[in-house]
């Protein structure tokens, strides 16, 4: 993953975990430039998790 402003390469890694009822979705996102982008992105990491139940409910 590139950053829009193309200064920053980023891992990230998404895993979807299956358990007897429910499915745990993680997401795991290193080399964030600092606090406010992991807090940024925490915050987009929380809404695509919000869509994908709105959509699988």
């Amino acid at each position: 993953m590139v950053y829009p402003d193309k200064s920053t390469d980023a891992v990230l890694q998404i895993r979807v975990i299956p358990a007897k009822e429910k499915t745990t979705v993680s997401f795991h996102h290193e080399y964030l430039p600092n606090g406010a982008g992991r807090t940024g992105m925490k915050a987009f990491w929380e809404n695509v998790l919000q869509q994908i139940i709105l959509r699988v409910l």
